[in-house]
């Protein structure tokens, strides 16, 4: 199998999964995914506001409990200024192209997806594209960056 049609499948195959659930979550409607972008194709600006060398915005530690964890995701959120439309994209799911997602329910949908996913590494774009806040996962606790970004990676 060539590497070209190897990685089409790989994208078709965490393109699956990542529709499969965010259909499931009832805070949110899937809209589609935006054709041509990957995690390969994220701009430097983007991996700036999460390298190693950025300081995130908050940090948790692994809390196991809601009743810590969830407002420390709302306290995110509302830094971030996503309310309605957003675009989203998983570590867990490979080589995925980024999702659109409408907020139906935007005191819920981010607790929603945080509870769906095994993996909490993920991506969430403002629709208008200017803001990015990156959730990632290490061994003993969470860390959010929020950053604002002018390089539009996405065109849709």
């Amino acid at each position: 199998m060539s590497e070209n049609l190897r990685y089409k499948l790989q994208i078709y195959r965490a393109s699956k999964q990542v529709s499969t659930l965010l259909t499931s979550i009832v805070s949110v409607q899937f809209e589609g995914f935006v054709s041509g972008t990957d995690q390969r194709e994220l701009p430097e600006e983007y991996r700036a506001i999460y390298s190693k060398n950025a300081i995130p915005y908050s940090k948790i530690l692994n809390p196991s409990s809601r009743s810590h964890l969830v407002p420390w995701l709302n306290m995110c959120l509302e830094q971030s200024g996503i309310i309605t439309k957003c675009y989203l994209m998983f570590a867990e799911f490979g080589e995925s192209p980024w999702a659109e997602v409408t907020i139906i329910s935007s005191n819920k949908w981010l607790e929603e997806l945080w509870y769906s996913l095994k993996s909490h590494s993920f991506l969430i774009l403002s629709s208008d594209k200017t803001m990015l806040m990156v959730f990632l996962e290490q061994e003993y606790y969470y860390m959010a960056y929020i950053g604002n970004i002018s390089n539009n990676l996405l065109t849709r």
